[in-house]
């Protein structure tokens, strides 16, 4: 008898129940020592600048194996990029995506913010069979440095728009989701899930949930990474969750750190230029009927800056998977005008 009750506790949810009450105790617990900033108006308004240390729980690392892990299936090999989009649908996207802003009708100024594509290359690997994109490295001018390959190089990605999912991501749980929900500090209970089915997160559970818990549903971006040079060939990377969990107060503080404000003089000069960089594609985009007609979910801003030499700076849109062109009665919700000024007025506070 006792072996039948303890079977049929181990197969039970209680300790998984146990288990998330734990893990949510310490979030709450965690969560109060980092309050949201907030303001009836406009939150970005009045921001009081306090002392951070944001670089307290932070990583280092070669820049170049940073990028390649953050931006999965991705190389870079002198003037060009080579990137797997993965499914076969997301690789036909982000070619027809690319195609359509390199058409001569199409605002020529936008090219300056998207990579040319050159096609696709079949790949070498024997145990893959995918096609690979083949794009400008607009990151080749930086190779040229005196100094060795991205040591120089400050960069940040920022997931851009109110909605990174689509609405037909996957219903079903999966143990892998939960695990992604507690490295960001919080845990998951089948009654989180409108059937009560689900022991484990769904796909599209995760990724609402991410959007919602962070600033991309509110604000329309989410700092994905940043980091800058630290000593030599080491790179200093902001902690990729507390980056993304943070208040408002915290992430305009990393952006100071970034940005190097008040330890060099031409801090404000660079700042100044990335924000008029942004309006300059926001203005063009507004104005832009492909814009208009498409609905672009995860795509990212890549931008940085020669950490030495400011004078070398870039911003560039990438990231075209989920780039799918509006039915007749479908209604553009993709919040990515919204991300773009929301971070003009975060940078403009910085």
């Amino acid at each position: 008898m006792a072996n039948n009750l303890y079977d049929k506790l181990i197969n039970s949810e209680i300790p998984f129940l146990v288990l998330s009450s734990f893990c949510v105790y310490n979030f709450v617990t965690y969560s109060t020592k980092n309050r949201k900033v907030r303001n009836s108006k406009n939150e970005f308004t009045n921001l009081s600048i306090i002392e951070i240390d944001v670089h307290k729980e932070g990583k280092f690392g070669n820049v170049l194996s940073l990028l390649k892990r953050q931006q999965k299936r991705i190389d870079f090999k002198g003037k060009y990029v080579y990137k797997k989009p993965g499914k076969m649908k997301y690789l036909q996207r982000e070619l027809e995506w690319y195609n359509k802003c390199w058409e001569g009708e199409n605002d020529i100024r936008l090219q300056n913010y998207i990579s040319k594509c050159h096609g696709t290359i079949s790949s070498t690997n024997d145990e893959e069979h995918a096609d690979i994109i083949s794009l400008d490295n607009f990151l080749y001018k930086f190779y040229k440095s005196e100094r060795k390959v991205f040591n120089n190089l400050a960069s940040s990605d920022i997931k851009i728009g109110t909605r990174s999912y689509e609405y037909n991501a996957s219903t079903v749980g999966h143990i892998n989701y939960w695990h992604k929900m507690l490295e960001f500090g919080t845990s998951w209970s089948s009654r989180n899930n409108n059937n009560g089915t689900n022991i484990f997160p769904s796909k599209l559970d995760f990724m609402k949930w991410r959007d919602e818990s962070t600033s991309t549903k509110k604000y329309g971006f989410r700092i994905t990474y940043m980091q800058h040079p630290y000593q030599d060939e080491e790179h200093y990377m902001y902690d990729p969750v507390k980056i993304q969990q943070g208040s408002i107060m915290y992430i305009l503080q990393c952006f100071r750190g970034f940005f190097q404000v008040n330890k060099k003089k031409n801090t404000i000069e660079m700042l100044r230029k990335f924000i008029y960089e942004l309006r300059i594609l926001k203005d063009i985009l507004e104005k832009s009927i492909l814009f208009q007609s498409y609905n672009i979910i995860g795509s990212s801003l890549h931008f940085g800056y020669d950490y030495y030499n400011k004078n070398q700076l870039f911003l560039q849109w990438i990231d075209f998977s989920h780039a799918t062109k509006l039915d007749k009665n479908e209604v553009k919700d993709d919040g990515l005008l919204h991300g773009i000024s929301s971070l003009i007025e975060l940078l403009k506070r910085v």
